[in-house]
């Protein structure tokens, strides 16, 4: 995952300036340039990022990659580049053990041309995720969800498939706050979340300077995650016991 490549642009295209975007070129679906759409100066201040984030978020095995959109979006951009600096950043204990990939990604909204540039950066397209409750993780390997500006049933259905001790032990949550959710949500949303959020540790992401390139994409990002300690007293209080269930993704 070193430098992306530059794009090359077919003849008599215009370039529009210094940075460009997956929509302001013509791409070749078989050329080995599908790897260079993140514009250079962004990956550059992602990497900055992740020098900061990374030992918040600790080492893990998988990261599962939600609500990324379109990549002819800056914000799209900015996040792909952001998870491919995480992971460089990050020692993957036994990721070839489990998975064929060390980021999976869901996004319906991708067409094929998108999914082909992902693959050809390494990530893996995951065909579905079940509105959540597919993504239910084992009992021994550590799973970073990466989830930048993602629905509140998403969280609340994640939770709810990975609904004990051991599994909430074993995830990271980097994304939207739980707690300024709740806070606009009706009682009848979130169940999950609104169970779990007083045993959940929860970690500012770095200032961005206001009207920053990637203030955007990662607006309202947090670091979450849950201790031993607190998910014991989670335990004791009968949490794991409630009925959970998932929720439609509206």
């Amino acid at each position: 995952m070193d430098d992306w490549q530059t794009v090359n642009r077919k003849k008599g295209s215009k370039r529009r300036g210094k940075n460009i975007a997956i929509d302001e070129v013509v791409l070749d679906i078989n050329s080995q340039e599908w790897t260079a759409l993140i514009i250079p100066s962004a990956r550059q201040e992602m990497k900055k990022l992740a020098e900061e984030v990374s030992p918040l978020i600790g080492d893990f095995d998988q990261m599962i990659f939600l609500g990324v959109g379109r990549l002819s979006t800056r914000n799209a951009q900015y996040q792909v580049a952001m998870a491919m600096e995480i992971l460089s950043e990050t020692t993957l204990v036994s990721t070839s053990c489990f998975h064929s990939s060390a980021i999976q990604v869901y996004e319906p909204l991708l067409d094929d041309n998108e999914k082909e540039l992902l693959r050809n950066l390494k990530f893996e397209i995951l065909p579905d995720n079940d509105s959540g409750m597919g993504h239910q993780i084992d009992q021994v390997s550590k799973v970073l969800f990466f989830m930048p500006h993602c629905n509140v049933s998403l969280y609340n259905n994640i939770l709810c498939t990975n609904w004990t001790r051991n599994q909430l032990g074993r995830i990271v949550f980097l994304g939207n706050s739980f707690a300024n959710y709740i806070d606009r949500l009706p009682e009848s949303k979130g169940k999950c979340i609104r169970a779990i959020l007083p045993y959940i540790t929860q970690i500012p992401f770095p200032p961005l300077e206001r009207n920053s390139c990637c203030e955007k994409a990662f607006s309202d990002t947090t670091i979450q995650y849950f201790t031993d300690e607190s998910l014991e007293k989670g335990e004791i209080n009968g949490i794991f016991q409630l009925g959970v269930e998932s929720e439609e993704i509206s």
